[in-house]
């Protein structure tokens, strides 16, 4: 899969975060990582180890997309 860098601000509590979701569906369509998030794929159309794999590929796209400050107020 080719990635193509796409710059999307980071959400920071200040900013929209109906932006922010709604441009964080392109990366994590792209990487093949909506598909869980979103409900279409169904955890049982594959085993737990590949789920496993696409839920901590998602966590981390989108702990990548917070600032440092967004991570510290609402999930540290």
């Amino acid at each position: 899969m080719t990635w193509v860098n796409m710059k999307i601000e980071k959400f920071t509590g200040k900013n929209s975060f109906s932006i922010w979701h709604i441009k964080m569906q392109a990366p994590l369509k792209q990487q093949g990582l909506w598909g869980p998030l979103s409900g279409k794929q169904k955890k049982a159309a594959i085993d737990d180890d590949e789920w496993n794999t696409l839920e901590e590929k998602a966590h981390s796209t989108i702990m990548l997309s917070f600032s440092d400050d967004a991570i510290i107020e609402f999930v540290a």
